[in-house]
């Protein structure tokens, strides 16, 4: 029993390695993925993004033409997926399914930043659960799932940004900070309530980093203002796309 014991742990131990676990996690989220695919409808929030999409593909234009309360950037990124593929309720699982995955690998990661590798492998684990425990959410294609990848994404990118040593090798501070955000500001046109205190949070790491490294004279090559303008970045083309419309020309 205590070598089958001390065999189980060494298992874990292997598999636990993130380089390893990382794409266990995407396999069994994949695969989650792929079995609910079509199971059930998400009601009505659902259908208003599908619905929106496909207007948004024959020229109609938000808060204009469709009468909705969230901004559009879901809106439009599930247009763009039905102009390539095909207006299909399978292509808006599909990357639902695919968000869905990319939160779950991305929180992972993020852990990593914070726990042992064991402790965030079980933690991946964990994540699996939200797949039952959350339907409709990761399955149907709902904007606040989108908000929250981009949210995800952001975070990693400011704890790696925060903690040097366990950044990838060779990524630029400043190509951090542009991705962290990019990742920002999508979250925001895509779920207000998401972005607004996600954005506002960072900014306010970033102002303290800029002001404590000022005052130690270190890391004299260190861009915030980067960040700061790629989380405004993602408004310009809502920005002049609508003002094209409302504005008189």
């Amino acid at each position: 029993a205590g070598r089958h014991a001390v065999s189980s742990k060494r298992l874990f131990a292997t598999l636990a390695q993130p380089r390893i676990f990382g794409w266990l996690l995407f396999a069994l989220a994949a695969t989650q993925s792929w079995w609910y695919a079509l199971y059930g409808f998400g009601g009505c929030d659902e259908g208003q993004i599908l619905v929106s999409a496909s207007r948004i593909l024959r020229g109609a234009v938000f808060y204009q033409d469709i009468d909705a309360y969230p901004f559009p950037g879901s809106n439009y990124l599930l247009a763009l997926a039905m102009a390539i593929f095909g207006e299909h309720m399978t292509v808006a699982r599909s990357l639902a399914g695919m968000v869905y995955v990319g939160i779950v690998v991305t929180l992972y990661f993020t852990s990593l930043r914070l726990l042992d590798e064991k402790r965030a492998a079980i933690f991946g684990v964990s994540l699996l659960g939200c797949k039952m425990l959350a339907w409709p959410a990761y399955t149907s294609y709902f904007y606040w799932d989108v908000s929250l990848l981009a949210a995800s994404v952001a975070a990693l990118l400011l704890l790696g940004l925060l903690d040097p040593k366990i950044t990838r090798a060779g990524s630029s501070e400043r190509a951090r900070l542009l991705g962290m955000g990019a990742a920002t500001g999508f979250a925001f046109i895509s779920k207000q309530s998401i972005g607004i205190y996600l954005g506002m949070a960072i900014t306010a790491v970033l102002v303290l980093r800029h002001i404590a490294e000022h005052r130690g004279a270190k890391n004299e090559g260190a861009d915030e203002p980067s960040g700061l303008r790629a989380i405004v970045a993602p408004f310009g083309p809502l920005i002049l796309g609508f003002s094209a419309v409302v504005l008189p020309m």
